[in-house]
């Protein structure tokens, strides 16, 4: 009767196991599909991210077309009223703002200029969720048959009035490994092409102050996955990754919320344009 009774707990505690990975990855998969066929949104973008003396906080409202690429930015706290507008087919992959402050024009530059990435961990086509899907895919390769032990479902929150599944993501594969920078490549390509963030190579290396210092045929140290650790919400409605926490030894290294999301199914034609009747360009 205690062999009967032990075999029939075991095969239920393999039964629940097999569901929940089942459902971890149901749910991812749901997760990148979202990400994929979502056209537009537009949400209050909270953020914070570590620096050497401090972290830095901020609190935009955004809109974004995920293809062609455009968005939109008003920036609340801090430089208030400030507006970003991203538009290829105006701007030639730059950036046009409006500082919002007395006697300084508006101003058209690259996405690489220092002006944009004061106090910043990425560049802003960087904003969104397309990167971090390609984030979460690379994860997943590197699990493997370990799947379920880097992705794992905690059950579920109540977050900005939303029902979220909480999903972690513990990466045992993260650590610190040597890069030498090909010829042609800057800080923003080989972050884009290893899917780590740049703030994460000045952070590892004492020779490397800013975004430029980084050369051709230097060797570097750069992160062996984005993060350690990783707590996702995941909203049940539309499966988008709202709240996005990355910590490692130190503790917090990012925390992005996409707060009052809302999906949409177009823009008006000219609401990437600067004289668009609710932008003050």
């Amino acid at each position: 009767m205690d062999k009967t009774f032990l075999l029939i707990a075991a095969m239920c505690w393999i039964n629940l196991t097999l569901a929940q990975n089942t459902d971890t990855k149901a749910v991812i998969e749901k997760m990148i599909h979202a990400i994929e066929t979502t056209p537009y949104f537009e949400c209050d973008f909270y953020s914070e991210e570590r620096f050497a003396k401090r972290n830095h906080q901020n609190q935009l409202r955004l809109k974004v077309s995920i293809n062609p690429k455009k968005f939109y930015l008003k920036a609340v706290t801090p430089n208030e009223g400030a507006e970003i507008l991203y538009n290829p087919e105006i701007f030639n992959n730059k950036v046009y703002i409006n500082p919002n402050m007395f006697l300084v024009p508006n101003l058209k530059i690259k996405q690489t200029n220092s002006i944009l990435l004061d106090n910043q961990h990425h560049i802003l086509s960087n904003i969104g969720f397309d990167f971090f899907k390609d984030v979460v895919k690379g994860a997943i390769k590197r699990a493997g048959d370990d799947f379920e032990q880097v992705f794992k479902l905690k059950g579920t929150t109540n977050w900005n009035n939303k029902t979220c599944y909480v999903l972690e993501i513990i990466d045992p594969t993260a650590g610190v490994t040597s890069y030498t920078v090909q010829q042609n490549e800057d800080i923003f390509d080989l972050c884009y092409k290893l899917k780590i963030s740049e703030y994460s190579i000045i952070e590892l290396n004492e020779t490397v102050k800013d975004f430029w210092d980084v050369k051709p045929g230097m060797t570097i140290k750069v992160p062996t996955s984005y993060s350690p650790k990783s707590t996702i919400y995941i909203d049940t409605a539309n499966y988008l990754p709202v709240y996005q926490l990355m910590e490692d030894d130190k503790g917090l290294f990012e925390r992005y919320e996409f707060r009052n999301l809302v999906i949409r199914k177009s823009f008006a034609d000219n609401e990437f344009e600067p004289g668009f009747e609710e932008y003050e360009f």
